[in-house]
């Protein structure tokens, strides 16, 4: 568990399908840190699809869009319920629904900022 807490996400991605031996980076070092065999890195893998699958609710499409492709990788090292798991959560969107949900989602951010402005100087006179 200390392992897959200071390793950098994207340094388990870097080397999926690549030959052994496999290593992380730690994010507080900058170090490489070797992975034991392949069964670590298929552990550490399923550990960050699992954590992932808990995150969707709410989350754009855009970042749904970026777990998927990262995710894409690690398909062949999961178990089965995993892969099924994160390929029902993470499906392929389009880019027109991606950008679309962005649009919505960045005009609702400045609907709540305008509407926080107006009550907070309303509010001082």
């Amino acid at each position: 568990m200390h392992l897959y807490c200071v390793m950098s996400r994207s340094s388990l991605y870097e080397h999926v399908g690549g030959p052994a031996p496999h290593y992380v980076v730690d994010r507080t070092t900058g170090r490489p840190i070797p992975l034991r065999d392949d069964r670590q890195l298929t552990d550490l893998l399923t550990l960050d699809v699992a954590n992932g699958l808990e995150q969707p609710v709410g989350m754009s499409l855009w970042r749904l869009e970026q777990y998927r492709r990262r995710f894409e990788k690690a398909m062949p090292f999961l178990p089965l319920v995993a892969a099924a798991e994160a390929r029902t959560a993470f499906r392929p969107r389009s880019r027109f629904l991606i950008s679309a949900d962005a649009l919505f989602r960045g005009a609702r951010r400045i609907a709540r900022r305008v509407r926080g402005s107006a009550a907070r100087s309303g509010s001082g006179s």
